[in-house]
């Protein structure tokens, strides 16, 4: 589970330099959150090689009087990271196949990066082309199969690779959710042993598969807006002016999530005072400041109902032990009421 850097991209004929600018920086900001979310990036030998514009090689054009626009740390960092990323020819373990030639929908070779993705593809390996611009998916054929590899460009793309892409290819289990977590709700912080609450869901996991991954998605794309973006705004689309310095309440964030398609609330006053059901929804979170480790009773009292009458889950929101995140503490069938 990885991806490659789609080196056929790399043509800038008629690219001014700021057009150059602004793709090396998407492009470093891509690999750059790859690598804070340890997943695998790869390169071909050839990118640094290969005409990228006209008869000139990547350096050759970056410090061509054309570009002298560039910043000159922009390069620096751009040449730190090439040189860093590993080479897929020196893997040791290639994909069955590869590099067999394999081609684009419309018979065109595909060349060794976006073919080391097709037989990966093919292997039940998943892997995506970072790329430079492109987006969706790019349709592959060999003589063994056809597959769609997809383009990551942007953080959409790069979630929707985890979230689509991988987690159907590898088989979508509740094991396999878990591993791939990380990278599927890299704003999500789960507490230890939360997984093993999809146990106790009503019909297992197959009954609340849907419902939660529904949940968690939208949990990691706007849960921290939710919490904390000042009112009066009631969906992240809306543009009226901000109460700058105030907290939004507890019915506002309410609303947040109903405006999100999330049935999601509080917890009634009774139950925090019935001691039996807040021990139920209380978790003790180990975490480390400063190397120093510590550890706090979190109350998590905002609950999703995946079904009207069962299948639960337990948050807390983003604080600074969870790295300011919203924090998935339980899963349950129904937790105890007064």
């Amino acid at each position: 589970m990885s991806f490659v850097i789609n080196s056929c991209e790399w043509d800038f004929s008629g690219k001014d330099a700021n057009a150059v600018s602004i793709m090396l920086e998407q492009f470093l900001e891509r690999v750059d959150i790859a690598n804070q979310r340890s997943e695998n990036v790869y390169i071909g030998a050839e990118l640094q090689s290969k005409h990228v514009c006209g008869n000139m090689d990547l350096w050759t054009f970056l410090y061509d009087p054309s570009m002298a626009e560039i910043d000159g740390s922009l390069l620096g960092e751009l040449s730190a990271v090439l040189d860093n990323i590993e080479c897929y020819e020196d893997l040791a373990n290639w994909p069955p196949n590869f590099p067999e030639d394999a081609f684009f929908d419309d018979g065109r070779d595909l060349g060794l990066d976006l073919a080391f993705a097709h037989y990966s593809n093919l292997a039940k390996t998943p892997m995506g082309c970072i790329t430079l611009s492109l987006r969706g998916t790019i349709l592959t054929k060999s003589a063994h199969g056809s597959i769609s590899v997809p383009l990551i460009s942007d953080e959409y793309s790069h979630k929707k690779f985890w979230r689509k892409t991988a987690l159907s290819m590898l088989r979508d289990t509740p094991h396999n959710l878990e591993a791939l977590s990380p990278s599927m709700y890299p704003n999500l912080h789960f507490f230890e042993g939360v997984w093993g609450g999809i146990s106790n869901f009503q019909g297992g996991y197959p009954r609340a598969s849907h419902k939660l991954k529904k949940y968690l998605e939208c949990l990691d794309d706007y849960g921290n807006w939710v919490f904390k973006a000042p009112p009066p705004a009631v969906h992240p689309s809306d543009t009226i002016e901000s109460q700058d310095g105030v907290s939004p309440t507890n019915e506002l964030i309410e609303r947040r999530f109903n405006g999100l398609g999330l049935d999601m609330a509080p917890e009634k006053p009774n139950v925090r005072n019935d001691t039996k059901c807040y021990n139920a929804r209380a978790v003790n979170l180990n975490y480390s400041i400063k190397g120093k480790e510590q550890t706090i009773e979190l109350y998590c009292e905002w609950h999703g109902k995946l079904e009207q009458h069962t299948n639960r889950i337990h948050i807390h929101p983003p604080i600074v032990p969870t790295q300011g995140k919203v924090l998935i503490a339980i899963y349950h069938q129904h937790l105890p009421l007064p």
